[in-house]
């Protein structure tokens, strides 16, 4: 077994700040892609209030319909 030779946990220390980092990583990535899907199939959160998305996307329409600026 691969920590029984290891008396001061450096192999476990490592496993687990790789495990960290990839975690810090990923989250926001993924909670990015699912808050992004979410608005694009219409869902809308409960109690907001701005969304700056839609004003955007909305501006960006109105300009490519009036022929740009």
């Amino acid at each position: 077994m691969w920590w029984e030779n290891d008396t001061n946990g450096s192999v476990l220390a490592i496993h687990s700040a790789v495990a960290l980092i990839a975690i810090l990583l990923t989250n926001p990535v993924g909670a990015h892609a699912i808050a992004r899907a979410a608005h694009r199939s219409g869902v809308q959160p409960v109690g907001a209030v701005i969304d700056e998305l839609a004003e955007k996307q909305a501006k960006t329409a109105g300009d490519t319909k009036n022929g740009g600026d």
